[in-house]
């Protein structure tokens, strides 16, 4: 089984992070960079030519009892994206960060993320 979301934000300014979750314990989870646009002005205002180097920071993540925590995360391009394993039987909640850390602009993003379940 497969849950995918599809998660839009602005990242509004440089080192700007946004991260969201759900409960669940998958096997594995991944999160794709769909698109990535850069805005000229902070607050996401004013779109100019997204830079082929134009990267934001993407990790997912699970967490659960007795200190569970497993993350990976890179910079990455639009069509890229990150993976991890997860142990399922410890896994409670699992989710995907975006931050805005990779290049100094202000952006906006979607972000597919995807965990698949035993």
């Amino acid at each position: 089984m497969m849950s995918t979301y599809y998660i839009k934000t602005c990242l509004d300014t440089p080192n700007d992070l946004d991260e969201w979750s759900t409960t669940g314990a998958p096997f594995y989870i991944t999160a794709t960079l769909n698109s990535l646009t850069r805005y000229s002005a902070y607050y996401c205002q004013n779109p100019v030519y997204v830079f082929s180097g134009d990267r934001v920071w993407l990790a997912v993540f699970a967490s659960g009892a007795n200190g569970y925590y497993q993350v990976y995360g890179l910079c990455r391009s639009v069509g890229e994206g990150v993976g991890l394993s997860v142990d399922e039987t410890l896994a409670e909640i699992h989710g995907v960060r975006v931050g805005n850390l990779c290049v100094i602009a202000p952006s906006y993003d979607v972000v597919e993320y995807k965990a698949y379940y035993s």
